[in-house]
């Protein structure tokens, strides 16, 4: 990845400070979306690490290579796992195998669906499955955008965490 001259990202973050968990996360993002002044949206968990300091810079240069695309798909590592599997790379997401910090979205669609996060711990799956139902032009980027070193539950849904 190389730098470009995009401008600092914006940083908007949630605290959970009654540690009611992701669903109410995913429940308050429509409030939150107001507040959203860039031009793309990447969510990071508290747990992850973007791969490059470039990788805004890298982003903006390719949404304007690809005029500006809906929906950017790229790869995350979490703990020893990679997602999305190798069977949701260019196909319909599948529960468990995509991440919400798999996707950059342009403001205007965040805006549009962000009542889709489904108010449940994968909540972000549903937002990625809404994005993909409505057919939006993905750019998919053969790079590691997001690494989370300590994992979740390898891939997981809380269900089959807390069995």
């Amino acid at each position: 990845m190389k730098q470009t001259g995009c401008q600092p990202p914006q940083h908007i973050i949630y605290h959970d400070y009654k540690g009611l968990g992701m669903a109410e996360v995913f429940a308050t993002i429509p409030a939150l979306s107001p507040a959203i002044d860039g031009r793309y949206v990447m969510a990071l968990a508290d747990d992850d690490i973007l791969a490059s300091p470039h990788v805004a810079a890298v982003i903006e240069e390719l949404a304007v290579q690809f005029d500006y695309p809906e929906v950017f798909m790229g790869y995350v590592r979490i703990g020893k796992n990679v997602f999305p599997s190798d069977e949701c790379w260019m196909a319909e997401p599948k529960l468990g195998h995509v991440t919400w910090s798999n996707v950059v979205v342009r403001k205007d669609i965040w805006k549009r669906h962000a009542g889709d996060h489904g108010y449940r711990y994968e909540g972000d799956f549903d937002f990625i499955h809404a994005l993909w139902e409505r057919n939006y032009r993905t750019v998919y980027l053969n790079e590691l955008l997001v690494i989370a070193p300590y994992g979740w539950g390898n891939g997981l849904t809380e269900k089959e965490i807390l069995q």
